[in-house]
């Protein structure tokens, strides 16, 4: 993923299709989301403290620039 977004900054990872879907912020918190539930399954420690991913579960509204707790791309991970 670090790769992928080189270069992108955090408005950039917010951009919006023109259609109900999520932005690619909203898609790398759902990956980090999922990945805690994976190490969970392995009784390991999680990658990102999974309060902070609430927002990023699956079926959850589209994220914006003024949602409260967001993810930033700048923001290290395990």
């Amino acid at each position: 993923m670090k790769t992928q977004t080189k270069g992108l900054s955090h408005a950039d990872s917010l951009a919006q299709l023109p259609v109900r879907a999520n932005c690619m912020n909203w898609l790398i918190g759902h990956i980090l989301a999922n990945r805690n539930s994976v190490l969970r399954l392995l009784d390991a420690a999680p990658a990102v403290d999974p309060e902070r991913l609430q927002i990023y579960q699956h079926e959850s509204e589209p994220v914006g620039a003024t949602t409260p707790e967001i993810w930033q791309l700048d923001e290290t991970y395990a």
